[in-house]
This record gives structure tokens, sequence and C-alpha cells, in this order.
């Protein structure tokens, strides 16, 4: 659920409206709060996975890049 909701934090466009941070505020209770995760702390879990998702991409890549090797002959 932390990356989900920090990588969903890029958009570069977001509807907003009146009720749109309260809505969003249930959302993250709903996600977190079964798993034991209370409101102080998903705020700080989802912006520690923010600060890293450039090394979680890094290794997403080389987990597909070692799964799926390129054929032979094929350019990476």
């Amino acid at each position: 659920m932390g990356c989900f909701h920090a990588e969903g934090g890029r958009l570069g466009k977001r509807l907003v409206w009146r009720d749109a941070l309260m809505l969003e505020r249930l959302g993250l209770e709903a996600d977190f709060l079964p798993e034991g995760i209370g409101p102080d702390d998903f705020t700080r879990l989802i912006a520690t996975v923010e600060s890293q998702l450039d090394h979680l991409n890094a290794i997403r890549a080389r987990i597909v890049a070692d799964t799926f090797p390129p054929a032979q002959g094929q350019l990476l």
C-alpha cells in the first residue's frame, strides 16, 4: 500500500474540490488502519517510500532484466 500511495502521489495533475482532502484521508485510513498502521505512521510511511522510489525502480528494473533476458541479438 505504501508503494501504491507513494507512486500515486506523483501524478502530475489532480482533481481537487472542497472535500477532496477529506476523501483522500478516508481512503488512506481504509487502506492502512486494517493493517495496524495508524494515521501518524501512514503519512511517514508514504513519505519514506516516496524518498526511495528511484532506488525501488532500479531494483525492479534489475529483477525484470534478470527474469526476462533479451533474446539473442535483441537490443536492450
